[in-house]
């Protein structure tokens, strides 16, 4: 799952596999964000108490969970397999990219 994070396993696959046929399983953002939080604390991580502060700060992370990480058709526009809305996909590796597929 890390590969979809990754601007540069994007331009990859998409340069190196482009006939490469993946098999992509997504869970639902909300039930995904609420389960690694719920890992993250009982793993004795320090997390946020309420979810006001994820929304201030979307781009935060805490302990590897942010809520831009939940934003999969985001990483799957880079894939080419889901669109957004905008041609700008932000927040990859703190950047913002635009990718022409």
């Amino acid at each position: 799952p890390g590969q979809l994070y990754s601007w540069d396993s994007a331009v990859m696959f998409r340069d190196h596999f482009p006939k490469t046929k993946l098999i992509i399983s997504v869970r639902h953002p909300v039930l995904w964000f609420e389960s690694f939080y719920n890992y993250r604390k009982k793993e004795g991580k320090v997390m946020p108490k309420n979810l006001q502060t994820f929304l201030d700060k979307p781009s935060q992370s805490y302990h590897r969970l942010c809520l831009d990480a939940a934003n999969f058709h985001v990483f799957l526009s880079l894939l080419g397999i889901s669109t957004t809305s905008t041609p700008t996909t932000p927040h990859i590796n703190g950047t913002n990219h635009t990718m022409p597929f």
